[in-house]
């Protein structure tokens, strides 16, 4: 266990412990479904046609997303409390198997995101799916990056430290905090001389204003 540095002082054992995080998960996965579910499974008026059928299409895919999703997370976090309490001979590639395989979901998804951008109605749809589609594009390769990383640090032995794992999370977290002050520093000029021209606007509307009265008088 070269990731584990100290010894375990609970009075239980790794699998025991991730048990409050598995029925966390399982309790999530039961909700969606109760939410989704009738939605999914319920007979439509008209023989599912027109938007309540898409909505019905949407739902059923939405149960089978949450299953797999679960169904990874669980097997993950059951093989992972396997190995480190030696409970079962797995190696590090079967353990980051559902992780590997709940990142190929995540990319079907972002795939999916950018097929249906032809279908918005509205280009302000249209954008806002291509920003989605962008924004989930981005996070499969940064975390395809660290998995992969992360696996040849732990199957293969591969001398690579914590903070080089998690460089590329890193380097897109600092790229988006560098973005999202700029904007904010843009915003606020941007505010700041709307209210300077409206009060010039304003000075200048009261000195003309005054200038009539005067002639007038």
């Amino acid at each position: 266990r070269p990731w584990l540095l100290l010894p375990l002082q609970a009075p239980f054992s790794y699998s025991e412990a991730f048990l409050p995080l598995e029925i966390s998960i399982f309790l999530g996965a039961v909700a969606e479904l109760c939410m989704h579910g009738r939605t999914a499974l319920g007979r439509g008026r008209g023989g599912g046609q027109g938007a309540e059928g898409a909505d019905r299409a949407a739902a059923q895919r939405r149960l089978v997303s949450v299953v797999a999703r679960s169904s990874l997370q669980l097997s993950f976090l059951g093989l992972l409390g396997c190995r480190v309490d030696d409970l079962l001979p797995v190696t590090w590639w079967t353990v980051l198997t559902p992780l590997w395989l709940l990142l190929l979901l995540y990319c079907l998804r972002a795939a999916a995101s950018c097929a249906s951008i032809k279908a918005a109605a509205q280009e302000e749809e249209r954008v806002a799916r291509r920003v989605l589609a962008g924004l989930s594009s981005a996070a499969s390769l940064i975390c395809f990056f660290c998995l992969l990383l992360l696996s040849l640090r732990l199957a293969e032995g591969v001398p690579l430290s914590a903070a080089l794992i998690l460089t590329p999370f890193l380097t897109v977290v600092g790229l988006l905090l560098c973005c999202t002050c700029t904007s904010c520093i843009c915003a606020g000029v941007l505010v700041s001389a709307d209210a300077d021209g409206a009060a010039d606007g304003l000075a200048a509307g009261d000195a003309y204003q005054r200038h009539c009265d005067e002639e007038s008088t």
